[in-house]
């Protein structure tokens, strides 16, 4: 027979297990997301903080207070400006969002975790004149629960990316503050945990 101590060890485990119900938010303006193109890593002119009022000159127009934070982050690529964002991620899975002008098609090649890339598109094909605001580029779940990475990158001849933010199916990494709204599963949000919470407690107290 199990002993008390060991009893008590096993649910505990049980009943703080990770679930994939958790979920976690990416903005576009988290640190975290690397954005890169021949010019250089970070911000400069191949990737910037989109802005209504800045819009005039670039290929794609959409209300940036109806993004998530109130940001998205643009890019437009030639050829020789290979431009890319890497997003790491804790967890099971992952989507990544974008917000898009009348029309706009975007081509972009996905790869996980270094393995081979394979192609991912977004049409905003709801309605004429009408932008689209939180429409999926990519998403994949049932991963191994753990630390991956998904790398973006833009097919050139002048195509062009609006990313907004991700969601992730996991939790944040230790030592990550709540800027990026930080929507880290809790007892009260996750009802398997709260069930394997009670079962703990009533086999605690049967057995004392």
């Amino acid at each position: 027979m199990r002993s008390f101590p060991a009893a008590v060890a096993a649910l505990s485990a049980l009943a703080f297990t990770p679930y994939a119900n958790a979920l976690y938010y990416i903005d576009d303006q988290d640190p975290i997301i690397t954005y890169n193109s021949s010019a250089g890593v970070g911000y400069n002119s191949k990737w910037l903080k989109y802005s209504f009022e800045n819009s005039n000159g670039l290929a794609v127009s959409v209300n940036e207070s109806l993004c998530f934070g109130g940001t998205a982050t643009y890019t437009q690529c030639l050829t020789a400006d290979n431009c890319s964002m890497t997003i790491p991620f804790n967890g099971t899975g992952i989507t990544l969002y974008v917000a898009q002008d009348t029309g706009d098609i975007y081509n972009t090649s996905i790869s996980l975790d270094g393995g081979p890339p394979t192609n991912h598109f977004a049409y905003n094909d709801i309605k004429p004149q009408t932008e689209a605001y939180n429409a999926t580029l990519y998403d994949i779940q049932n991963l191994t629960w753990t630390t991956h990475t998904v790398h973006v990158e833009i097919a050139p001849d002048g195509k062009r990316l609006l990313f907004d933010y991700a969601v992730v199916t996991g939790d944040p990494p230790l030592g990550r503050n709540g800027a990026n709204k930080a929507a880290a599963f809790s007892i009260s949000t996750s009802p398997s945990i709260v069930a394997s919470t009670l079962f703990l407690l009533a086999a605690i107290q049967t057995l004392s």
